[in-house]
């Protein structure tokens, strides 16, 4: 894009925003956000990812958009296709902890999100997580879960995706690769 982009890699060892004033953002290597760290995206942000690279979240990922201002994470390739980069990695201490009416009370949460062009645009492993009024589109799994529970997604849009949501278990040999749906 012809706007100037912040560069973004590396590991996250400090509580950070991501703010719209300096987005757009581009991830030009593998993010971490370190276990007891919070990475906050600001409503309106843009994060734009060079090919292969992702965000592993080991902290919290506060990402609250607003239906006016929505946050993206997409391709940085001149031409933007399915896979072009990893997508969210949302790991055992990543997630999301929710009250027993399923609604959010601390840890990560995804709200007015658009997620494009990623390979597993969220990767959901042993945790929960809170997906409300986000949107993937053209990704090849939109959300892939492993060993979850407690994972909810609610007014939420697929759009052209390979796979809406993949399930995987494993067990101690061989993966088991369950139904897509």
């Amino acid at each position: 894009s012809s706007t100037p982009s912040t560069n973004l890699t590396g590991t996250i060892t400090t509580d950070t925003t991501l703010s719209a004033a300096n987005s757009p953002y581009t991830v030009t290597g593998n993010v971490l956000v370190k276990a007891g760290v919070t990475l906050t995206i600001e409503p309106g942000v843009v994060v734009e990812f060079d090919t292969g690279t992702y965000i592993k979240v080991e902290g919290k990922l506060i990402a609250r958009g607003t239906a006016g201002n929505p946050i993206t994470f997409d391709s940085n390739a001149s031409n933007p296709a399915k896979g072009d980069w990893g997508g969210i990695r949302i790991r055992s201490t990543g997630g999301t902890v929710m009250d027993a009416n399923q609604n959010y009370v601390s840890g990560s949460e995804l709200k007015y999100v658009r997620i494009r062009h990623a390979d597993r645009a969220l990767y959901v492993y042993n945790t929960g997580l809170l997906v409300t009024y986000c949107e993937f589109t053209d990704n090849t799994k939109a959300i892939e879960l492993r060993k979850t529970t407690g994972v909810k997604v609610a007014n939420s849009t697929f759009n052209q995706n390979t796979y809406g949501f993949w399930f995987t278990q494993s067990n101690s040999a061989t993966e088991n690769y369950g139904d897509v749906i």
